[in-house]
């Protein structure tokens, strides 16, 4: 079948939600899939990543956030009318030109990435031609989505009717969060949601893992910082343990684009950059004795933690090193691990810590660090959970499912998997 993608994370490497598009495109064999891609700058999309000419469309992404003049009341009254009077035409203008290219194209199936407000409006406009073919791909929240791009006030409840509609007028939905699936069908009862998240390939968890003797014990961080709070806790607690654990120096290696570090006293924090694939990461990582992902425990991102699920999960657990799990327990991810004993230090992931205390983060670094068997068996639960909740085959079936299209047929294993059903 003919698939269009519309979204402003193109299949690619540049940056964790377009290594997530291009993991989804691979779960769709035997389709021929087109992409709508919107950038801000041409070169978002890497030439390399892109798909010929002819399945590929690239325009320009604008007007997400609002334009404001003036101070108080008139700023919110000047924002709402630029966002009536310029961002709204703009999606609909931008929707006639797809729905033409889409009837043209013979287009079967219509995913929008509900990434950000133009992708919402345009979701809503494609729902009312297409109401038989839409499909919605939520990775996050919208309330966290419109708190991104600041739109708060009268555009932000515009924009969340717009959202509702979009997901009444959608058959089918994909996402990454239980919790956020569950939402999803409490807004359109009917509709078909599925979960995707990327799946992993064993490739690292061959040899068992051990613990270093007399090197250096090293902590590993990729990607976007989200929980900026949480990443400055983890080296507060790295302070409390002078940086040195079982006779290791430890080292925190970081991959990507952007952090802000401040400290005055001495740490052991190693940039590498960014890295031109996610194959790179994936490699540097596995020289790696631990992985690091927080979430916010900050009641003003409630909606970032508990409806998102950190796409460089996936990335962690390819790694094949295990993963410590920073994050209140309420959160998307220790809700995963589904742990009744939060604080034993363990966790589906590898490990697990639920305090915001950077004292209990350090004692349990200290364990990992210095207890083999307790060490060995956090590495033996993170590929587990790779095997069993991050296949490929049970990945593509939610793909299709979500999407309404023909896929692989079930396997007579049965495992856990993101596979899983919510309706």
């Amino acid at each position: 079948m003919k698939i269009a993608i519309v979204t402003t994370s193109p299949p690619g490497e540049n940056g964790v939600g377009q290594n997530y598009l291009s993991a989804l495109v691979s779960a769709l064999p035997g389709h021929e899939v087109f992409v709508a891609a919107f950038l801000r700058n041409d070169a978002d999309w890497r030439t390399g990543d892109r798909p010929d000419e002819a399945r590929r469309l690239i325009l320009k992404q604008q007007f997400e956030s609002p334009r404001r003049f003036g101070r108080g009341p008139i700023a919110n009254w000047s924002g709402h009318l630029t966002f009536r009077g310029v961002a709204v035409p703009h999606a609909k203008e931008v929707a006639a030109q797809l729905i033409d290219e889409f009837r043209d194209r013979g287009i079967d199936r219509i995913l929008v990435v509900m990434e950000s407000p133009q992708m919402i409006l345009l979701a809503e406009a494609l729902g009312e031609i297409f109401r038989d073919r839409l499909s919605i791909l939520v990775w996050d929240h919208p309330e966290h989505v419109l708190s991104l791009y600041g739109q708060d006030g009268l555009n932000r409840s515009f924009l969340m009717k717009a959202f509702h509609r979009s997901v009444l007028a959608s058959r089918g939905a994909i996402t990454v969060a239980p919790s956020l699936g569950e939402w999803l069908q409490e807004i359109n009862p009917g509709l078909t949601v599925r979960l995707f998240r990327s799946p992993v390939t064993l490739g690292y968890h061959e040899t068992p893992r051990r613990l270093p003797s007399g090197s250096k014990f090293e902590i590993g961080f990729a990607g976007s910082v989200t929980a900026p709070d949480e990443l400055e806790r983890l080296q507060a607690a790295l302070d409390r343990l002078s940086w040195r654990v079982n006779g290791c120096e430890i080292e925190l290696s970081l991959f990507g684009k952007r952090y802000k570090l401040v400290s005055s006293t001495g740490r052991n924090v190693r940039y590498h950059g960014f890295l031109p694939s996610q194959r790179d990461v994936i490699e540097k990582l596995s020289h790696c004795q631990l992985c690091f992902l927080p979430q916010p425990f900050g009641s003003d991102r409630r909606w970032f933690a508990e409806y998102s699920f950190p796409t460089k999960t996936s990335t962690y657990l390819a790694s094949g090193a295990p993963i410590l799990v920073n994050a209140p327990a309420w959160a998307s991810l220790p809700r995963f691990s589904d742990n009744d004993s939060t604080d034993d230090g363990t966790g589906r992931l590898g490990f697990e810590c639920t305090s915001d205390d950077s004292k209990a983060i350090a004692k349990l670094i200290a364990r990992i660090a210095s207890d083999a068997t307790f060490y060995g068996e956090g590495c033996e639960r993170a590929t587990e959970c790779a095997r069993t909740a991050f296949g490929s085959q049970p990945g593509a079936i939610a793909v299709a499912e979500g999407l309404q299209v023909p896929g692989p047929a079930p396997t007579a294993t049965v495992v856990e998997s993101p596979a899983a059903v919510l309706t």
